[in-house]
């Protein structure tokens, strides 16, 4: 890059360190290699400029290559270095996001235990300072792990605390997340209005927000019923009901991606007729948007994988076709 170039003429070790950094992170989903080279030669640069944070956060970006390459472990180590050089610098946003990651490095290498654990850590360490964008990350992962272990109670907690976060940060993504963590842990828990309000809520604001992946996710989770702590499958009868509805209210793109979890279903279920007809259903309601060009190509894909795999040969010719 021309601040590389400029930091190496003019000889300024720090400039260039940290520009070889961000350029080794664009590197990487192209060529992660040269993007560890770049990064190693960035260490060295930091180094030399003395630049004590600019290490730890090269130490960070070691431990996102290593989690790219699906070390997770090597990336867990990573992280703990920098979790240890943050602590010793005083550095305490490096720090409490050095210890998220570490606990996300442990949750993928199928450590879940451990990762809470490093969740809470992070997140105590975040308050005092308010780093808003720690603390959504591992209330969100702690809700997430909670509700995975069939703790729903906490991660009802955990979903009240990340809703409070959000709308103080006006971060539409870990609102709804949170909105949806509440509705889905109270239904868990089997208190069924509670969870009915709030799954309203929830579809309320992805609405509002025209955010068309939430709104679908909400209208199919709130369709599940509990049984002793455990949530069924989505019911294909109110799905359908749900679909028509939107589809009538020209919601075409909602309507689309309840359809597509019908049709999901209904393969589970050995239903192929009924599968195939909410393919179409969700390709007609897609046919209504001129824009909808990537997502009928992924219904495509979808739905010929689909007909390959129950021997509907004609069917999955003509989605080809398509």
């Amino acid at each position: 890059s021309s601040a590389a170039k400029h930091g190496k003429r003019s000889g300024d070790h720090m400039l260039r360190g940290r520009a070889l950094s961000n350029l080794s992170q664009l590197y990487l989903s192209k060529d992660i290699d040269r993007a560890e080279r770049l990064l190693e030669e960035s260490l060295k640069e930091k180094a030399a400029a003395q630049d004590s944070s600019g290490l730890v956060a090269g130490l960070i970006v070691r431990g996102t290559f290593a989690a790219a390459r699906g070390d997770f472990g090597l990336a867990a180590h990573r992280y703990q270095q920098a979790v240890r050089a943050a602590s010793q610098l005083g550095l305490r946003y490096e720090q409490a996001m050095s210890t998220y990651n570490y606990g996300r490095a442990l949750q993928d290498g199928g450590k879940m235990r451990a990762a809470m654990r490093f969740y809470a850590r992070a997140r105590k360490l975040a308050t005092p300072d308010d780093y808003v964008d720690v603390l959504q990350l591992s209330l969100n992962a702690l809700g997430a792990s909670a509700f995975a272990a069939g703790q729903y109670t906490d991660a009802h907690q955990f979903g009240r605390s990340l809703l409070v976060i959000a709308k103080r940060a006006k971060n539409q993504e870990y609102e709804l997340g949170a909105l949806h963590m509440l509705a889905l842990s109270s239904l868990a828990r089997g208190r069924t209005s509670e969870s009915k309000r709030e799954f309203r809520a929830a579809i309320a604001a992805a609405r509002d927000g025209n955010a068309i992946e939430w709104t679908v996710r909400c209208l199919i989770d709130s369709t599940r019923s509990v049984t002793k702590g455990v949530l069924g499958n989505p019911d294909l009868i109110r799905l359908r009901q749900i679909a028509k509805m939107e589809a009538i209210r020209r919601r075409y793109r909602i309507a689309a991606g309840i359809w597509e979890m019908v049709a999901r279903q209904s393969e589970s279920g050995n239903a192929d007729q009924d599968a195939s007809d909410a393919f179409a259903a969700a390709n007609n309601c897609l046919s209504h948007y001129r824009n909808s060009v990537p997502e009928r190509l992924d219904l495509y894909r979808k739905w010929f994988a689909w007909a390959w795999r129950v021997r509907c040969c004609d069917e999955a010719l003509r989605a080809l076709q398509r």
